[in-house]
């Protein structure tokens, strides 16, 4: 087995809380905006999501109404 030790890569910077709030999934959090785990498009946009030809979540607001 071999062993890789890498020595000349920057540390990776720490956020504080205050700049991990404003992050969520890799996007930033817009005000007024839903949080949650709904799909959206690159945009932005919620995105259908269908099961077995069902729609599944609101396409205006991206969140399940069943």
């Amino acid at each position: 087995m071999n062993t890789l030790t890498i020595d000349d890569i920057q540390n990776s910077a720490e956020l504080d809380h205050q700049e991990m709030t404003k992050i969520q999934g890799g996007r930033m959090k817009l005000p007024g905006q839903h949080i949650g785990s709904i799909l959206t498009s690159a945009d932005g946009d919620p995105v259908g999501v269908y099961v077995d030809g069902v729609l599944q979540n609101s396409i205006t607001d991206g969140f399940y109404h069943g």
